[in-house]
């Protein structure tokens, strides 16, 4: 299952994501996606539908990290980290998310997300524009809104880009959309395009 799991991600990614760095930027975002998304699963008064979908979905990018960090550090050159899949998921069941959350922290110390080129999303009337265009065609169906309910409801990605650190929030639109079977994708999108989008979610309002 892991290794179906770390062939979608990995096809899904842009042709950009293969240049030099680009596993590492990937391996950042995702140990940050990561600890949001254990932060959410330790607010209180979670529905339960949405604490499984949660649950399931840190399980599934728990199952392709250490895939990823190895691509990282031999993108690098250096000596991969010891990790497994099962070491991540005892920490979750027996350690539970605060003892999973502090070794993502210590993976992100060796693995930071490189922002550059997406960060910082400063604001202009050319970026809004063609963020704009890009929102209605692959976004506003499912993200303009309030998520509802249900295991993996789609965020409304203006409410997110205000209440979220910006470099998470750049790391949640990095690493694509994980909805479920049906609507989980790889990022299509441009570095600029990102930065326009960011800038857009953060500072404007939909139609």
């Amino acid at each position: 299952m892991g290794l179906i799991l770390a062939g979608v991600l990995l096809c899904g990614m842009p042709a950009t994501v293969f240049g030099l760095g680009e596993h590492g930027r990937q391996a950042g975002a995702e140990l940050l996606v990561l600890q949001g998304d254990l932060r959410l699963l330790q607010q209180e008064g979670l529905p339960d539908s949405r604490h499984r979908g949660l649950r399931a979905r840190i399980r599934g990018m728990l199952a392709v990290l250490p895939l990823l960090l190895r691509m990282a550090d031999q993108e690098r050159g250096r000596r991969p980290v010891p990790l497994s899949t099962r070491e991540l998921d005892d920490l979750l069941d027996q350690g539970g998310p605060e003892r999973l959350q502090r070794r993502l922290r210590e993976l992100s110390r060796r693995y930071p997300f490189p922002a550059t080129g997406i960060l910082p999303a400063t604001p202009s009337p050319r970026r809004l524009a063609l963020a704009r265009r890009l929102h209605r065609s692959y976004c506003a169906g499912c993200h303009s809104s309030a998520a509802g309910d249900g295991e993996r409801p789609a965020p409304d990605l203006f409410r997110q880009a205000r209440s979220l650190p910006e470099r998470e929030f750049a790391a949640r639109m990095v690493t694509g959309i994980r909805g479920d079977v049906l609507t989980g994708i790889g990022n299509p999108f441009t570095d600029e395009e990102l930065a326009a989008l960011i800038a857009f979610y953060r500072d404007s309002s939909p139609d």
